[in-house]
């Protein structure tokens, strides 16, 4: 899946890290947490971070124990600069993961040949 998931990203500009052991940005910051996949890209007037988690087994009771909340990002002054947030599950174990997390989380689906479905962030209403 991680692998699936850098070459998408990749190919979307960013700059990628596998299990980085401490952040590779200095506009990221973390402690007792490690994503399973980080990139950064740079545009015009911002950079862009995405941090991934892959979770072949879903469960929202491991997945919110990762301490993901101790990340600090610091945006620049003047700067559009973006934290996104993945969550990627293998077909079929969509069920087992609560869909709240969209209100701050895109969804990810992987396959055979793939990744099939990408569900965007929800903003709630």
């Amino acid at each position: 899946m991680k692998s699936q998931v850098s070459s998408s990203l990749e190919e979307e500009g960013y700059r990628v890290v596998l299990e980085p052991k401490s952040p590779p940005d200095a506009d990221v910051n973390w402690s007792e947490y490690r994503p399973d996949v980080f990139g950064t890209r740079l545009r015009a007037n911002c950079k862009d971070h995405v941090l991934v988690e892959c979770e072949t087994e879903p469960s929202m009771t491991r997945f919110r124990s990762k301490n993901y909340v101790s990340l600090t990002f610091q945006t620049r002054l003047f700067g559009d600069d973006t934290l996104r947030r993945i969550l990627v599950v293998p077909h079929g174990k969509l069920k087992t993961v609560d869909l709240k997390l969209r209100s701050s989380w895109e969804i990810w689906i992987v396959g055979k040949c793939g990744i099939t479905l990408r569900l965007p962030p929800k903003t709630l209403q």
